[in-house]
């Protein structure tokens, strides 16, 4: 009977959020700007990896791979301003693809932290973070996928202020008798849902089957390029995979892109496109937008255009990890402006090839 109540309890407020999106009239491009928050610190810091330790009784967590992953007793220890802080943190498995089978011998983390201990730190405001590992320690291209993974969430931060924030940490994981089990590894933690919330006064929702073209569309057109820029078709806003829409008072629900490991761009040795596409590797590119107006897509050309300088600075954190990784990526991303110019290449891809279904 309780589980009946908080079920109608969540329908009733979602109705309710609806009802306030019809009855305001807006524009369809309303994002609420973002506001001040302690947990941004984390995320406003320097781009360059923060340096850390987790301690904990790693043979036990990468054990625990069942439904419900327990968390586990650890610390993070780490320098600021050249004084070594000492955090209690919780740390369990998380994720999906990357979390079963075989595909990874490190798994994503999920770090639960103490709010009183963090105050005062570059940790303060944090709870709860996502942290994305890098596949394997064993090999570069692990490292390099997981520095354009990073790279990818930085490149969208550019595109709209509705997106995830990120931090790149270099990250040595000890047992607690001193131990080394990984070392050196790259990772990033990602912005909590809260922070997020927070951040654009807004609440995610889940609502599956919305058709693209109702929610926010220049959000979703923002989306649809970006996602063709990386070379990623791993995503879907009616079946909101790695996508989450944000309902905002006043507005259309705003769809946010996480995970984009399957992309072109992160090129990870275990993706592979889905065998219903006609692309037969992911740095192939396939254009997975739905067909809206001209003045959109010219909207969004200005847009990417008046970025490209930003984005392409965001690259050149790949300098201090391989030269020949950081040429291969911008010219990845440089063939998509080719595309994106070109007048007759734009509209065959954008135009002709987008979804109508």
């Amino acid at each position: 009977m309780e589980k009946k109540s908080c079920f109608l309890f969540e329908i009733s407020i979602l109705f309710l959020l609806f009802a306030l999106v019809s009855i305001i009239p807006v524009k369809a491009d309303t994002i609420p700007a973002s506001g001040n928050s302690k947990r941004a610190v984390l995320f406003n810091a320097p781009t360059a990896a923060l340096k850390i330790k987790l301690i904990a009784d790693w043979p036990k967590i990468w054990a625990d791979t069942g439904l419900y992953p327990s968390e586990h007793q650890g610390f993070l220890e780490y320098l600021e301003d050249s004084k070594p802080i000492k955090l209690s943190v919780k740390i369990s498995l998380r994720g999906e693809f990357r979390l079963k089978g075989e595909h990874c011998s490190i798994k994503p983390l999920k770090l639960n932290f103490k709010k009183k201990e963090v105050a005062n730190t570059i940790w303060e405001g944090q709870d709860k973070l996502k942290l994305v590992l890098q596949c394997s320690g064993n090999s570069n291209v692990y490292k390099t996928a997981i520095f354009n993974e990073f790279l990818a969430y930085r490149i969208f931060n550019q595109l709209s202020q509705a997106s995830y924030n990120v931090k790149l940490l270099e990250i040595n994981c000890d047992g607690f008798d001193g131990k080394s089990f990984v070392s050196q590894i790259a990772g990033f933690v990602i912005e909590s849902d809260l922070e997020l919330e927070e951040r654009l006064s807004g609440k995610f929702i889940k609502v599956h089957n919305i058709h693209p073209n109702y929610v926010n569309l220049d959000q979703m057109l923002s989306i649809a390029l970006f996602q063709y820029m990386i070379g990623n078709t791993d995503w879907s806003v009616k079946a909101l995979h790695n996508i989450k829409l944000l309902g905002v008072v006043g507005g259309p629900p705003v769809p946010i892109p996480y995970d984009f490991d399957f992309s072109g761009l992160v090129n990870a040795p275990y993706a592979m496109p889905a065998p219903h596409l006609p692309i037969t590797n992911v740095r192939e590119r396939h254009y997975n937008g739905y067909c809206q107006p001209i003045e959109n897509l010219q909207k969004q050309k200005i847009l990417f255009t008046e970025k490209r300088e930003a984005i392409f600075k965001e690259l050149e954190i790949l300098k201090s990890l391989d030269l020949k990784i950081y040429n291969s990526t911008k010219e990845y991303i440089e063939s998509f402006y080719e595309i994106l110019n070109a007048e007759d290449l734009s509209n065959t891809v954008f135009v002709k090839e987008c979804r109508n279904d």
